[in-house]
């Protein structure tokens, strides 16, 4: 009998010592097995590319994405103090967006895997500064182009034609007009593009360093409607890179009418003004045209208030009653200037060129005597200067600066080549002998825009 319970107490000790020993052995497997599974994960984590499943939204947020459903845990930052884990949901942690170093991995045995962040980044927008360009045949223009970005990307931005036969640009983003049609620019920075307008057209010219004396002067009934649209798109859009109600605009309206347009205006003494404030006749475009844009074609004529002998465009010809005879319709000088003001964004009035009691366009600045301006220094592109004497009785505008020179846009009734709508160098002595008010426009136009004192050629 006593053999019998010790037979039992051995068996039961046996079944003990064996459920002890296996339990034991089961949780050492399990972990080893739990290792296991998180040594995979991470393995599968090593072979992974994290800009396939490390990767930014569209919201901007770090989204961490796994292909398994194990626990896991996620943190960006520069080290593992004061951590935040976020936990994985639906096999994605998603993390406010973070320039930190590191983006750590967790799971439930606090198994950390650590990755660089650098591969996280995204082109937010590209932005350019023209959404069309116009262009004369051989003419350029330079893209600019600024980008907002998350992280690190490669800055690089490439330039594309999509027509090399119209425009071509080069690789600094330099767009040259080969010959006239549209076509687009295709500018890219990482994944993201933008597309430019581009028209090239023989409607205008390309400047050159001087104003050209042998420029052909403009004949009647040259420009269609169509053609009348465009030059005025080009103008505007011209007047708008300088700055509109600017100085630099007012600037870019005086080159783009002497230097782009390929046609001299004639000198044509005035018939009359929009506002004469009581002296003379109520007569609108006739050497005069207080409007937006060119006046070269008959399609203008329904913007013409008040006529004497016309309406007629510029170069066509119409009786000027103080010449006593017929000319080219075109400016004289205080129409040439009340029209490059006003096209530039101000509203001058139609105003004349005397020094008087009645308002005129030396009473849009402050005057002073050129021969002190001259010795100041103070003489600014776009600034206004009267001659004839104390009195005035012609205005004209500086059109640039450049090696102690002065380029004047003006409307002259001289002999040839000084005849017309044109810009004509002056030393300082020659200005000083010619004008007499500087008339400083800095009150006036209050903000100079994108000025440059002469143009670009």
């Amino acid at each position: 009998m006593k053999n019998n319970k010790n037979k039992y107490i051995i068996v039961i000790s046996t079944i003990v010592w064996f459920i002890i020993f296996s339990g034991v052995c089961l949780y050492f497997l399990f972990n080893k097995y739990n290792n296991i599974k998180t040594l995979i994960i991470l393995i599968k984590l090593n072979k992974l590319k994290c800009h396939n499943n490390i990767y930014l939204d569209n919201d901007n947020n770090i989204v961490i994405e796994l292909s398994s459903d194990y626990e896991t845990y996620c943190y960006v930052g520069n080290d593992l103090n004061n951590v935040k884990w976020v936990s994985m949901k639906d096999n994605k942690c998603i993390i406010e967006y973070s320039d930190s170093k590191y983006i750590y991995l967790r799971n439930k045995f606090n198994n950390i895997k650590r990755y660089d962040n650098k591969d996280l980044s995204k082109v937010l927008s590209i932005s350019v500064n023209k959404d069309k360009i116009y262009l004369a045949i051989g003419g350029i223009k330079k893209i600019n182009v600024s980008y907002e970005v998350l992280g690190k990307v490669d800055s690089n931005i490439l330039y594309k034609s999509l027509d090399d036969s119209i425009a071509s640009v080069s690789s600094d983003g330099v767009v040259t007009g080969i010959k006239s049609g549209n076509t687009k620019i295709m500018v890219s920075v990482d994944s993201i593009s933008e597309y430019i307008d581009v028209l090239v057209t023989d409607k205008i010219s390309t400047y050159s360093e001087y104003y050209d004396y042998n420029r052909s002067y403009l004949s009647c009934g040259m420009y269609s409607k169509s053609d009348n649209d465009l030059l005025d798109e080009i103008l505007l859009s011209r007047v708008n890179e300088a700055g509109y109600k600017t100085r630099a605009g007012v600037l870019a309206a005086v080159r783009f009418l002497t230097l782009e347009f390929p046609y001299r205006i004639s000198y044509f003494s005035e018939n009359g003004r929009l506002h004469p404030y009581g002296v003379g006749s109520v007569v609108d475009g006739e050497g005069r045209y207080y409007h937006k844009g060119l006046y070269l074609n008959n399609s203008r004529y329904q913007s013409i208030e008040s006529s004497m002998y016309g309406p007629t465009t510029w170069g066509c010809e119409i009786y000027s009653f103080p010449s006593e005879g017929i000319r080219k319709n075109g400016f004289d000088c205080s129409g040439f200037i009340s029209w490059i003001v006003y096209n530039g964004g101000f509203e001058c009035e139609d105003l004349g060129a005397g020094v008087s009691t009645i308002p005129d366009m030396t009473d849009l600045g402050k005057k002073i005597k050129l021969t002190d301006a001259v010795n100041n220094n103070s003489i600014r592109a776009g600034d206004l200067i009267s001659g004839h004497g104390i009195d005035g009785g012609h205005i004209a505008i500086v059109a640039g600066i450049k090696d102690n020179k002065y380029y004047i846009a003006e409307s002259l009734w001289h002999a040839k080549p000084y005849n017309g709508a044109l810009i004509k160098e002056y030393t300082k002595e020659a200005l000083v002998s010619n004008f007499y008010w500087h008339v400083d426009m800095n009150d006036y136009y209050k903000e100079d825009g994108n000025y440059t004192e002469y143009w670009s050629y």
